[in-house]
């Protein structure tokens, strides 16, 4: 007994679609972000990762019509919030760098970090992950690394 349904599928002639990385400095392709990660790491210097950095943050500002959150830059950005941390230090001195005025320079307490951790863990039924905390949550993953991690 044969399924013919499944013949379908085969001998399109189209090769599988795979994603494609691009290097924001110098424009080489790559399969992966890690190939694409370990290439910009090993073939730029520290002063053009951070001027394509702050121009990935101005193209985000000129897109949003508004000072980028960490968040807008993990949702539509080429470099991850984690990135501009180990350049930068913080994203407000990122922000500070491609002269922007800081979204927000409140104090956090550990109160407010542990109830948004209550609520994000309540919502999902289980205990959030840091990516979970990046997508739902209020703060930054590095308010709670700041806060419990290096007091």
């Amino acid at each position: 007994m044969s399924d013919q349904s499944n013949l379908s599928n085969f001998g399109t002639g189209d090769p599988p679609q795979t994603d494609q990385y691009e290097c924001e400095i110098c424009g080489r392709s790559f399969d992966s972000s890690k190939g694409r990660g370990i290439h910009r790491g090993q073939s730029h210097t520290d002063g053009e990762m951070k001027q394509a950095m702050i121009e990935e943050i101005d193209r985000l500002h000129d897109m949003l019509g508004k000072t980028p959150s960490l968040r807008d830059m993990d949702q539509q950005g080429n470099f991850g919030s984690k990135t501009y941390q180990k350049k930068f230090g913080t994203w407000n001195n990122a922000l500070r760098a491609a002269d922007l005025s800081v979204n927000k320079q409140q104090k956090i307490t550990k109160s407010d970090l542990v109830k948004e951790l209550k609520r994000i863990a309540e919502k999902l039924e289980r205990t959030p992950t840091s990516r979970d905390m990046a997508e739902l949550g209020e703060y930054a993953s590095s308010s709670y690394t700041n806060t419990f991690i290096m007091e």
